[in-house]
């Protein structure tokens, strides 16, 4: 199996006032593109955790691993 992870930012949220966060959706997406799981993570340090998690879940068919700003 090829799976990947693709994470992509879907919003945008200020948390400051000069200084903003993204909200990312993380995705497990198996061999024929299909959702496998998604998880939404705010931030870059939640987009890792969120990385992390679907790795240890479906680590063994994951073979590439996407971020797109």
């Amino acid at each position: 199996m090829n799976w990947k992870i693709l994470s992509q930012v879907v919003d945008h949220y200020e948390i400051a006032k000069n200084d903003t966060q993204c909200v990312y959706e993380v995705y497990a997406v198996d061999d024929y593109q299909g959702v496998v799981e998604t998880v939404t993570a705010y931030g870059i340090a939640d987009r890792t955790k969120a990385t992390r998690y679907l790795i240890t879940k479906y680590g063994e068919w994951i073979v590439k691993i996407e971020h797109k700003e």
